[in-house]
């Protein structure tokens, strides 16, 4: 239908409009479909391949690039459907080959396509699986899916598939949740097509997989410096493509022209991208973070320390331009210890260790008196947290006498327990390494420190970017190490942390017995069962204290007001930049 009236009618009627908003409100309300979102994160990710990087800045910036099948619901914690049309039809299969495993059946959205165009298929899903078992790179994930038994891929429809796996109580957030990577760019020559699932899972077959040329030649691409985001444009089949890399300064995503999933997000919530473009600003610094954001160059701060989140609250720009948030964070806090170092394969050691750190200090001056203790790798929040393990409490008594059991003492007087290991003298220096940048840890880290001391500790406080930090993880070069560890709302898998065949097992700790029941849990979908056997892993870990457990996470967020109320949520990473739209505009109050 044709308008009635002219075309310079609007133009006059816009200027009326836009002049009377200007004199009689400076803040108009507005939604803006060139929303630019500016990020803060510590420091560069190792890389932007999903099967091979897991930092935090990583997992933060990679599903903007590629989705997953299924993805957690930020408000409900369901398993909601991403790249996939719906919830997979589960079925137990009861006889032949397949017997007492479990059949997932799903169908990738028909609009569903890679950032070229090309169509997102079944032949995807199945290269990712299988690209997570090639041994010429060293992928964290294997330990996630090594109950998943085949793929088969439906002959009438390229776009549909069924996963079989064996019962496990992780089954489908980890099938759920895979993000899939592109067949055609990563796998161009079809190589993966010559191997099923169970030939590149199995064991015996790893050194002949390694010396193949061909398996050998598509690991290169996969981990080639333009398939991790190093160089060029990263384009996947998220909402946002990768357009700028500046090593130490940001990361800059760009919305997509035409993106498919914004014609589903109408009915689907887990496909919303209102952005323009997000920039990740990478800002070791807190301090230097906090000046920017006081012009308003930085919009979104997370996992900022109880005490500076206290002190910002209360000052005055900031209660004027920024809102504060503390989602309660499915995670904790603890402090890794190396049990391949001679000096703590001891237990007595580490408990001592444990003894040592004064958690209430910790508490009370690191984060505001909130306690939030936790004694096992297990969320308190979880029916089968063992409440009968109570926190290890500060005693520097306990510890010289733990120390001096496991034949320790300070023979050259020089302050430090020294012992001859091996026919070498070893003393107790201990390097605490942690992410540079992160006040919690520093702080905490000052106070070991100082506790420590008395007991003839040496902890020698060393701050690290994400990149050495990973490798000596990887490694096992290190003493004490802090990290943490955030979880999906499911069943709690232990095998990627806590077996002792898992690469992802930094700790590097593991007994038959703990071994043994980390795979019945895997197994047991009985919820009584269940928790039985969580209960008596929890008190193995408790024994043996392989780690100091400090606490679980809230997260503490800040957000520029010019987003309004924004979404927080106890899954990492906490704040959805995805759904940010502007929703003022500043404009100059003028009579002209």
């Amino acid at each position: 239908m044709r308008s009635r009236f002219h075309p310079l009618f609007y133009l006059f009627f816009g200027i009326i409009i836009l002049g009377t908003a200007c004199r009689t409100d400076p803040k108009v309300p507005l939604i803006l479909e060139d929303t630019v979102v500016n990020m803060r994160v510590s420091g560069d990710p190792l890389g932007l391949n999903y099967l091979l990087n897991y930092d935090g800045t990583a997992t933060l910036i990679m599903p903007q690039i590629f989705l997953p099948l299924m993805d957690f619901n930020p408000t409900s914690y369901e398993l909601e459907p991403v790249l996939v049309k719906g919830q997979p039809v589960i079925k137990e299969i009861t006889e032949g080959a397949d017997k007492s495993l479990l059949s997932y059946t799903f169908e990738l959205n028909d609009a569903a396509t890679w950032g070229d165009g090309t169509p997102i298929t079944a032949k995807d899903v199945a290269f990712t699986l299988k690209a997570i078992y090639n041994p010429n790179y060293p992928s964290p994930y294997p330990s996630y899916f090594m109950f998943v038994k085949r793929i088969e891929i439906a002959a009438d429809n390229p776009k549909g598939f069924t996963i079989f796996a064996e019962k496990n109580n992780a089954s489908l957030p980890n099938i759920g949740n895979v993000s899939i990577l592109p067949a055609h760019i990563l796998d161009p020559n079809n190589v993966y097509d010559k191997y099923s699932l169970a030939d590149l899972q199995d064991s015996k077959n790893k050194e002949k997989l390694s010396s193949n040329p061909e398996l050998k030649a598509v690991a290169v691409l996969f981990t080639s410096p333009k398939n991790m985001g190093r160089e060029g444009e990263l384009n996947g089949s998220g909402p946002y493509k990768l357009s700028k890399w500046e090593t130490g300064k940001s990361l800059t995503l760009v919305k997509k022209d035409n993106w498919w999933g914004d014609a589903l997000a109408k009915n689907n919530s887990m496909l919303l991208a209102k952005p323009k473009k997000i920039v990740y600003k990478i800002i070791p610094d807190m301090n230097a973070t906090i000046s920017l954001m006081r012009n308003e160059e930085v919009d979104v701060l997370g996992k900022v320390s109880v005490g500076e989140f206290n002190k910002l609250k209360e000052e005055p720009f900031f209660k004027e331009n920024y809102n504060f948030y503390t989602p309660e964070m499915i995670a904790h806090r603890f402090i890794m210890i190396n049990n391949t170092d001679p000096r703590l394969e001891d237990k007595r050691v580490r408990q001592a260790l444990a003894h040592l750190l004064n958690l209430e200090e910790v508490y009370e001056t690191v984060y505001g008196g909130d306690k939030n203790p936790v004694t096992t790798p297990i969320h308190p929040t979880k029916p089968y947290y063992n409440k009968n393990l109570a926190p290890i409490t500060y005693n520097i008594d306990k510890a010289k006498t733990l120390l001096k059991e496991a034949g320790w003492a300070d023979t050259n007087n020089n302050g430090v327990l020294d012992k001859k290991i091996d026919g070498e003298l070893q003393e107790l220096n201990l390097r605490l390494t942690h992410k540079n940048g992160f006040n919690d840890w520093i702080n905490i880290a000052a106070l070991f420190q100082e506790s420590a001391k008395a007991a003839g500790v040496n902890i020698i406080p060393t701050p690290l970017e994400s990149r050495p930090l990973q490798q000596g993880w990887r490694q096992k070069d290190y003493e004490l190490s802090f990290s943490g560890s955030a979880w999906i709302p499911a069943h709690k898998n232990l095998y990627q942390k806590w077996h002792s065949k898992s690469r992802g097992n930094y700790a590097a700790f593991g007994t038959s017995e703990s071994d043994a029941l980390i795979e019945e849990i895997n197994k047991t979908i009985d919820e009584d069962k269940l928790a039985e056997l969580y209960t008596k892993f929890q008190e193995i870990i408790y024994e043996e204290q392989p780690a100091i457990f400090i606490n679980t996470a809230s997260n503490h967020i800040i957000v520029n007001k010019k987003y309004g109320n924004v979404t927080t949520s106890g899954i990492s990473p906490g704040v959805y930049v995805n759904e940010f739209a502007l929703q003022t505009v500043p404009v100059n109050i003028s009579n002209n």
